[in-house]
């Protein structure tokens, strides 16, 4: 399986059995890249399938709502940088192939930069 950014894919077929998710997918999540209010990524299956998608959005976390122990560690900043995993979704025809899984760990190497070909 891989990853790799939205881009022309036909997303008509997608579907995840979550009428929101599908919606986003479908018609919004498009507007939310040109507005660079987060990026997608889809997990495509050796056949060229969508079998998910994620998006990760840039947020701040306020130091004070830390656990107490947690500040003493980071730098001196009211607020943190963070990278928040929006959406994910799963569609139902990979759901028991362990996609979701696979997902968080594709989000997470695309966070920190590293190879976005996976095995699954």
């Amino acid at each position: 399986m891989a990853s790799e950014p939205l881009g022309s894919h036909v997303r008509t077929g997608f579907s995840c059995g979550q009428g929101e998710l599908d919606r986003y997918f479908r018609e919004i999540v498009s507007q939310d890249i040109r507005r660079r209010v987060s990026n997608c990524f889809l997990a495509i299956d050796d056949a060229g399938f969508i079998a998910g998608y994620y998006t990760l959005a840039a947020i701040t976390l306020p130091v004070t709502e830390l656990p107490a122990e947690k500040p003493k560690k980071l730098p001196r900043y009211p607020l943190l940088p963070a990278v928040l995993i929006a959406c994910l979704a799963v569609d139902e025809r990979f759901e028991d192939k362990g996609s979701a899984p696979a997902l968080l760990s594709m989000a997470w190497h695309v966070r920190c930069g590293l190879s976005r070909q996976f095995s699954h």
